[in-house]
């Protein structure tokens, strides 16, 4: 016979005859869990909304036990959980079996949920009396589902915040003693607890003294000092004047670690101005010791720290610290000059009124010009007189002008000098290759003679004449005005210089003379006697003379430089003067204003 295995049994069984199945035994196929939910969150001291019931299929029938993960027994059957409490949070599960086996359900979270709770502040040391600037850490642990936040306060001031633990690490000072409070809270409440903190230290004054203090005759004087002591303070007040001294009585009011000293006089008489000195003492070094000058009201003493900034181009900032009023409120005067002209002040305000709230009094001044230099004079003063000047100086104010100028002056002449630096470069290599191409260039001619030294100081004459064409009278008669000019040059030079060397020789036949010039290239000479007369005409009717050269065999070759550029000129001599041409029929008539030299080319 074929056995039955459990999982041959339909899931649901309240329809199945069990009857048919007498003397068939099988444990839990299944464990069915009732609601179908694996996880509850509840708030403490509240019950689950319903019992969660396990169930499963057996044969014999099967019995449920609900135990905690630790496998601690809760309950049979059904879970309710009632008034549950937060340690009751946790995993649960339900085992089911029977003779045959047994089966253990899937795991069923319950999360109990509580208000914030603070669970104990702590301190470094385990004393909250600490002294002063020693490191010390204040803890507050802090326990809540859900997790909550803790926040540290320090007299209502917030300081630090966290979750689970809140640890406050401080240096303290005198001024910390006070009351810590932490604070923790989460969506299901809040927790609060305070604890106080008190720091060992030396009186000092919570606001810094005035040494000085005025009051008219028959007012009243008032002093009153608020300064930090702890442990508590001893306080006394003495007068002194012209060397003697008396106790003053005061009014003190004690606190934890604050206190207040006064004293209190009505109808001031001469004889109570004077020193006031207050002492306190708590037994911690460094005693609280202060004088106060009473004095009669009168004018301001003089500010200090006055300064000036003019880094604007148009206005200046001054800034300085009042100094003791006199008794009364004090304004100032403010009064400013260029420097060049000092006794020139013009009136800037006269109604500065005091910061009490700070220390330094500002003030800015419009309406400067650019590149000034400018005094500055100020004045304190109040209903019994002014105070002695004090002055600041600013010595320039920069136009914004300037600067972009300056700016602009940088960057043209650096974009100068870089152009500058390439176009010389560029000229240099240019030059360069043009004298490379002009030197290859360069010819020997022997025409070329140089001037010398002497060339152009007077000492080289050239005179000659060119006629462009035969010249008659209106009777038709060969003009021979200028027969006997002279048609050669003759180059005179100094004896000795650059080689130059000028002779006579006599005719003793003709009494003519032949000169003879020699240098070291050639020699020019110039025929005497009959042979001077003799005339030498061209097809036009123009004279010449013929030069002859002899070509020295030794010395340098010249040579004639920028040949291939030169251009064809005459030199004309002004200083030859002839009379006007008589008319003639072939010329055409000439204008009136027409000189009449010309020079031929």
């Amino acid at each position: 016979m074929k056995s039955i295995k459990p999982e041959d049994f339909p899931s649901d069984m309240s329809s199945i005859d069990e009857s048919a199945f007498l003397g068939q035994v099988h444990g839990p196929s299944r464990v069915v869990l009732s609601p179908n939910k694996t996880k509850y969150t509840v708030k403490e001291n509240e019950s689950l909304q319903s019992s969660i019931s396990c169930t499963a299929t057996c044969q014999p029938p099967c019995v449920g036990t609900w135990t905690t993960h630790t496998g601690e027994f809760v309950s049979l059957y059904n879970l309710s959980l009632p008034a549950i409490k937060r340690n009751q949070t946790g995993l649960y599960r339900c085992n089911i079996s029977n003779s045959v086996s047994s089966m253990t359900s899937t795991n069923v979270s319950v999360i109990v949920t509580f208000g914030a709770e603070i669970k104990d502040i702590t301190i470094s040391g385990g004393n909250f009396t600490v002294p002063e600037n020693v490191k010390t850490q204040l803890t507050c642990e802090i326990d809540g589902v859900p997790e909550p936040i803790g926040i540290w306060f320090y007299n209502e001031i917030e300081k630090l915040s966290s979750e689970n633990q809140i640890v406050y690490d401080v240096v303290p000072l005198c001024n910390d003693t006070g009351n810590y409070t932490c604070t923790a809270e989460n969506s299901d409440g809040k927790a609060n607890q305070t604890t106080e903190l008190f720091v060992l230290c030396s009186p000092r004054p919570v606001v810094e003294l005035p040494s000085k203090i005025a009051v008219g005759n028959d007012s009243i004087l008032e002093i009153n000092v608020i300064f930090f002591s702890y442990p508590k303070p001893e306080v006394s007040w003495t007068f002194s004047k012209n060397g003697s001294f008396e106790i003053v009585s005061s009014n003190d009011t004690i606190g934890i670690y604050q206190h207040v000293s006064s004293i209190y006089i009505t109808d001031m008489m001469t004889t109570q101005y004077g020193m006031y000195v207050l002492k306190v003492t708590n037994g911690i070094p460094d005693d609280l010791k202060h004088t106060f000058e009473v004095l009669p009201q009168r004018q301001p003493d003089i500010p200090t720290n006055f300064s000036a900034s003019c880094d604007a181009p148009n206005y200046a900032n001054l800034q300085w610290i009042p100094s003791f009023h006199g008794g009364e409120t004090q304004q100032f005067k403010l009064y400013y000059a260029v420097q060049d002209r000092p006794n020139v002040f013009i009136k800037h305000r006269i109604n500065i009124k005091e910061n009490e709230n700070q220390l330094f009094t500002f003030e800015r001044v419009d309406g400067l010009l650019p590149a000034t230099s400018y005094v500055f004079k100020l004045i304190a003063y109040n209903t019994f007189g002014d105070s002695n000047s004090i002055q600041a100086y600013c010595n320039t104010t920069k136009s914004a002008l300037e600067e972009e100028s300056s700016i602009g002056l940088y960057i043209g002449a650096s974009i100068g000098t870089f152009a500058a630096v390439f176009f010389i470069g560029l000229s240099v290599v240019v030059l360069f290759l043009r004298r490379k191409k002009y030197l290859e260039g360069l010819k020997d001619n022997i025409l070329y003679e140089s001037a010398g030294s002497n060339f152009g100081q007077g000492t080289t004459k050239v005179g000659y004449e060119v006629n462009d064409k035969k010249r008659h009278n209106k009777h038709g008669a060969d003009n021979t005005a200028f027969q006997e000019t002279a048609l050669y040059s003759v180059v005179q030079k100094k004896t000795g210089q650059d080689g130059v060397r000028i002779k006579e020789n006599k005719d003793n036949d003709k009494g003519k003379t032949n000169k003879v010039k020699n240098n070291k290239n050639e020699d020019v000479q110039e025929p005497s006697g009959k042979e001077s007369s003799k005339q030498n005409l061209n097809k036009d009717g123009l004279q010449y003379a013929d030069l002859v050269f002899s070509k020295s065999k030794t010395g340098p070759k010249f040579v004639i430089r920028g040949l291939e550029n030169r251009t064809i000129y005459a030199v004309v001599d002004t200083t030859q003067k002839i009379d006007p041409l008589p008319e003639s029929d072939d010329e055409e008539p000439s204008d009136k204003n027409t000189n009449n030299e010309e020079s031929g080319i």
